[in-house]
């Protein structure tokens, strides 16, 4: 086996190895880049909503599903992204919309980490 495709195993199974955390945790999870964009979902979130993650991932998270239902959460996302990216860690309550326009209370938190902003969403 060649060096590149032992690389190629290697990232595959982490890959795989932190789907499977990312799916077996309670709270929602999430990452996105600086920008904003979702890059990835973890499933309790997505099944909150009962998407799949090709409807969520590549789009901004305030323009998600999850906050479709309010104006001024989704103003409440995007300055919260925007004040992580300035090195700011963000953390308040939120309203989410759930599975047949339902609605949850969560606790919305915006880390800064590698570049990275990183919801919590518990």
């Amino acid at each position: 086996m060649t060096e590149r495709k032992l690389a190629e195993t290697a990232l595959k199974q982490s890959e795989t190895r932190l789907r499977r955390i990312l799916d077996s945790t309670v709270g929602f999870a999430g990452i996105m880049d600086i920008h904003g964009t979702l890059l990835e979902a973890n499933a309790p979130a997505l099944d909150v909503g009962g998407h799949e993650r090709q409807e969520v991932v590549g789009r901004k998270i305030w323009e998600s599903w999850w906050w479709s239902h309010d104006a001024e959460a989704r103003t409440r996302v995007r300055e919260a992204v925007k004040r992580t990216r300035a090195g700011e860690i963000v953390r308040y309550d939120e309203e989410v919309r759930a599975f047949g326009d339902g609605r949850m209370s969560i606790a919305a938190a915006h880390p800064r980490l590698s570049g990275m902003l990183s919801p919590v969403l518990i």
